[in-house]
């Protein structure tokens, strides 16, 4: 499958889209004013702990205090020293020679002996977050996820450090190697991992280091540990809370975690990040696969490839399919509830065969809005009605298949009995839309408003409670203009009753400055709100 890279460089803000067969798939923003954290190394602060949640806050030196649960602290960190990264208590199964070599030191068997009494305190049971931390203790902690709405970051002292090809733990002692790598790959990459994997380090084969020999993963593998030799000198100098080390920048992050020889070119519009991708691809032997393009149209590089009106697309809660046919993607608090219509498309053959060829577009589809819109939780799709059980599997085949090209961790249950198919997916940071938007001001998130018509019914019901119960005989109603509109041309036969019945004196103004649900009725006397007994 064919991959294009195109990348927008403004002041402000960077754009990267990722394209498979000239369609936009995935889509990475970073602005100046709101700059991801994740990866992120802290030397943080333990604020306070809390037993009932079985998590700590940690004080990392930014506005919201960082997450940290007890399942993303190490064991042994209690007795860790200030000053000093906390070991793991985790062994490698798959690795047997941690005893050679410069093991056998003084200064290594005295920190297995720590290792293990830290170890034998909690065998036979769980630590609690109140076992591991202490109020006021220094930590070094790294960011997992980024602040999302009123929520500070995910914390976890699991340490990693991401390379293109690989990821070194530096506090773990695990191998492991990318589930996305064949089976036929895995056991030499493994034993490779097992020959280059530092002393009392872990280390995980990710998908884009099949294939590489040794050679290329050993200078990785010595770049990382310098990166962890930087970060452990920087923990020991300075107090907390304090940035030890911060993640690449957007366009270097992305391009580590996608370059690979199906991307058959990268765009860039901006000349200082042409030169800086050209030297990034050719430091990973990529020079002769990618092609590093610089863009030089006057147009805009995002408007030449017509993304502003896939990314507007992308925010709509209807999205078409080629066939005619439509999705509808509403997502709450709860969950992502996905709808799947025929719309236009009739088909040329058997109703069953219309619903199947729309199910199965449609699964295709889904799988690129979930990657697009980076939707994460829990997701149901609500296919058409299939009768066929082979029309099912064929659906749900498709749908797994179309899944494969996305690196978010997903899993996905069969059709159920009313014919949905639940899914998961790992949410790792906030969805386009919440990165792009904001709440509607007139509606506050609910996606609708009052009506003219019931606001006007309310403030005929208004108009009449003033009349009983206060002494005002000529009134000003204050309202937005669609609403004045409405009172004067729809509502102006039962606003004349109003008057007749109670010797009122009604005049409408309109307020472009207010709200169209708010009301607001004075004394055409004193020009001061006339206030209900209840209001008072």
């Amino acid at each position: 499958m064919r991959k294009e890279i195109i990348i927008s460089v403004e002041e402000d803000e960077s754009r990267i889209a990722v394209l498979e067969e000239k369609q936009l798939v995935q889509l990475f923003t970073e602005r100046k004013t709101e700059q991801s954290i994740v990866g992120n190394v802290y030397k943080g602060t333990v604020n306070s702990i809390l037993p009932g949640m079985q998590a700590a806050f940690v004080d990392i030196g930014i506005d919201k205090a960082g997450f940290l649960h007890v399942d993303d602290v190490l064991y042994d960190m209690v007795s860790s020293k200030p000053g000093q990264a906390p070991r793991s208590e985790e062994e490698d199964e798959d690795f047997d020679d941690e005893e050679e070599g410069p093991a056998h030191s003084a200064q290594a068997k005295a920190e297995r002996k720590r290792r293990q009494a830290a170890r034998e305190k909690f065998r036979g049971r769980r630590p609690g977050i109140q076992d591991l931390l202490k109020k006021g203790q220094e930590i070094l902690v790294q960011v997992a996820k980024d602040p999302i709405s009123t929520k500070g970051p995910r914390l976890t002292t699991r340490l990693s450090l991401a390379g293109r090809s690989m990821v070194l733990m530096p506090l773990s002692n695990n191998v492991g190697v990318s589930r996305r790598i064949e089976d036929s790959e895995r056991g030499r990459m493994k034993q490779l991992a097992r020959s280059i994997k530092p002393q009392g380090m872990g280390l995980i084969i990710r998908t884009l280091g099949s294939g590489e020999g040794e050679q290329e993963l050993k200078f990785e593998v010595d770049a990382l540990v310098r990166r962890w030799g930087k970060i452990k000198k920087a923990y020991e100098g300075v107090p907390a809370p304090t940035l030890l080390y911060k993640e690449e920048a957007l366009t270097e992050r992305i391009l580590r975690e996608l370059l690979a020889k199906d991307v058959a070119e990268v765009v860039v519009d901006d000349r200082e990040t042409t030169a800086r991708v050209t030297e990034y691809v050719q430091s990973f032997g990529l020079g002769n696969d990618v092609k590093v393009l610089p863009y030089t149209n006057s147009l805009p590089i995002f408007e030449h490839y017509k993304l502003e009106r896939e990314i507007e697309k992308s925010l709509r809660q209807k999205v078409w399919l080629r066939s005619g046919g439509y999705l509808v993607i509403q997502a709450t608090e709860a969950l992502t509830v996905v709808d799947v219509n025929t719309g236009k498309f009739t088909g040329k053959k058997s109703q069953s065969e219309t619903i199947f060829k729309t199910n199965a577009e449609a699964a295709v589809e889904v799988a690129r809005q979930l990657r697009l819109r980076d939707i994460g939780g829990i997701i149901v799709i609500d296919f058409i009605d299939m009768e066929d059980e082979e029309h099912k599997e064929r659906v749900s085949l498709a749908l797994q298949e179309a899944i494969r090209r996305d690196k978010a961790k997903t899993n996905i249950l069969d059709f159920t009995e009313l014919g949905l198919v639940e899914m998961t997916r790992k949410r790792v940071k906030q969805s386009l839309e919440k990165d792009l938007t904001q709440p509607c001001p007139y509606c506050e998130g609910k996606g609708f408003i009052l009506s003219e018509l019931t606001v006007g019914l309310k403030v005929l019901r208004t108009l009449k409670k003033i009349a009983i119960q206060t002494p005002e005989k000529s009134l000003l109603v204050c309202v937005h203009p669609a609403i004045a509109a409405y009172l004067m041309q729809e509502d102006s036969s039962r606003l004349r009753l109003i008057e007749q019945k109670y010797d009122l004196k009604v005049q409408v103004q309109d307020d472009y400055h207010m709200h169209r649900e708010d009301i607001k009725i004075l004394s055409a006397k004193s020009m001061k709100e006339v206030l209900l007994p209840e209001e008072r």
